[in-house]
């Protein structure tokens, strides 16, 4: 498992999760599915939740055991909904014609003329309407 698989699942997780527990099984298990190596997996997830700090998306909340204040539950806590965290994206050139050209023929294929992209204005309806395109051809490749 890659540090980039570990914080894509982690990301995946907070869509419905608004905390993680480290020493709770069931969600160490969804991040985890099948871990070889619960130390290192454990690690990774902590580096993972670590970054998401920095990005200000969890903050760290250890809190002591009810029974045991000497055992320390590690969690973290997200601090607004995971579908309000944004992201800023600058394309360069090569990019933006790229994404252009692919839509705007989609958009010609499919009759389709007010989804076309502007070059110039690069929008997330954009990037939305990229992955629907992806989302289809994916399908279209299964299928054979």
């Amino acid at each position: 498992m890659t540090l980039n698989e570990v914080k894509a699942d982690l990301f995946n997780y907070f869509t419905n999760n608004d905390m993680f527990t480290m020493d709770d099984k069931e969600d160490f298990g969804k991040i985890c599915v099948l871990s070889l190596n619960p130390p290192l997996d454990k690690q990774l997830i902590r580096a993972s939740l670590k970054e998401f700090e920095k990005e200000g998306i969890v903050t760290d909340v250890n809190y002591p055991d009810e029974l045991n204040d000497k055992e320390i539950h590690e969690c973290w806590v997200l601090n607004k909904p995971i579908e309000q965290y944004n992201q800023s994206v600058n394309l360069t050139h090569a990019t933006i014609s790229a994404v252009t050209k692919i839509i705007n023929q989609y958009c010609s294929q499919t009759n389709n003329p007010q989804s076309m992209v502007d070059p110039l204005s690069v929008q997330e309806k954009d990037i939305q309407s990229l992955v629907l395109i992806i989302h289809e051809q994916l399908g279209r490749a299964e299928e054979k």
